[in-house]
């Protein structure tokens, strides 16, 4: 994992307090949005508004491009 994946998977951990193990696979925002739901719902908390607006700011501060559902980490986001 590199340094800009490392900080931005950091300020997603500690927006949602979820931890997200190292060796998974996710390749694009929306499947990370569905993952942080997942995760929210397995600890029994609500299902918190505006995840998704959340996720596309913490996204943005870390990235130049534009954020949608399909932008790939890697060769959308440039983050790697």
């Amino acid at each position: 994992m590199g340094l800009d994946i490392a900080g931005y998977v950091m300020d997603i951990e500690a927006e949602f307090q979820i931890d997200i193990p190292s060796n998974i696979n996710l390749k694009t925002v929306g499947a990370l949005y569905d993952f942080i739901m997942a995760e929210l719902l397995k600890q029994g908390e609500p299902i918190r508004d505006k995840v998704w607006d959340k996720l596309v700011l913490i996204t943005k501060k870390h990235t130049k491009y534009p954020v949608n559902r399909n932008s790939n980490f890697c060769e959308d986001l440039g983050l790697n």
